[in-house]
């Protein structure tokens, strides 16, 4: 499973600022992350994690979700970046 990044604890001037700096990436990953859950609702059960494959379930679903936005060229995360989605041929290639 991903490791969500967290805000710094502290209060000195340099957490700070990296946490407004991280503020919106925070958000955009986040939001990514919530269109995917949305969009496969099988993340949403509860796994008995030695019993069943999460890791393979949640790779196949991200490979879904990026697929389907290579091919409706939804900006979703990209837009925050600045880098439009792939074309599904640019996505899908093994170069």
């Amino acid at each position: 499973m991903p490791q969500i990044v967290s805000l710094l604890p502290g209060n000195e001037p340099w957490e700070l600022a990296a946490n407004v700096a991280m503020s919106g990436v925070r958000v955009s990953i986040e939001n990514t992350i919530g269109a995917l859950y949305e969009r496969c609702p099988i993340l949403f059960r509860e796994f008995q994690i030695s019993k069943e494959p999460y890791q393979e379930i949640f790779e196949v679903a991200v490979l879904l979700y990026n697929i389907s936005v290579c091919v409706t060229r939804s900006p979703g995360s990209s837009s925050r970046f600045g880098v439009p989605p792939p074309l599904l041929d640019e996505y899908l290639s093994m170069d």
